[in-house]
């Protein structure tokens, strides 16, 4: 199990304006929270450039190495158990923030089908896959109760 790497960074540039420069990065990502800057809505997370992308059809799965591509034919909720399994930060560390990397993506309402059988009567018109599911090794966060950045790595995928 890896320990993350945390370092206080100084920038002068809110975190919106910061995620202007890498919106258009592939698979780039900026959670922004809406709430006060309670413990709810205290912090913003962006990250680029994941170390796996995890994509599922039905049970068609893709797993998008930078330095290969996998297909597999498998449920694609036992193949993202085994993900999570492999990359897990140790959660009995207290950290300061609620999230310092690892998974963010999407399940569309399609998903459905792997768990019950319901009548489906959508075309499926913009052929976008199912879940999408990206792992990232560093992130940055912005913490708004004091306008620090931190960055942080979880030194995945490397052991």
């Amino acid at each position: 199990m890896n320990l993350p790497i945390i370092e206080k960074i100084k920038l002068k540039i809110s975190p919106a304006s910061l995620f202007s420069y890498f919106k258009d990065s592939p698979y780039s990502f900026f959670l922004d929270s809406a709430l006060s800057t309670n413990k709810l809505g205290r912090f913003s997370f962006l990250g680029i450039e994941p170390f796996l992308i995890f994509k599922s059809k039905k049970n068609n799965v893709e797993l998008k190495w930078p330095e290969k591509k996998e297909i597999l034919s498998e449920n694609p909720f036992l193949v993202l158990k085994d993900l999570f399994k492999r990359f897990k930060i140790d959660t009995d560390i207290d950290f300061p923030f609620p999230f310092i990397g690892g998974g963010v993506g999407y399940f569309s309402y399609d998903m459905k089908d792997l768990l019950e059988r319901l009548p489906d009567k959508a075309r499926d018109d913009l052929n976008l896959p199912d879940s999408c599911v990206c792992f990232y090794d560093t992130i940055l966060i912005f913490d708004h109760s004091n306008s620090n950045f931190f960055i942080v790595s979880t030194g995945f995928p490397e052991k």
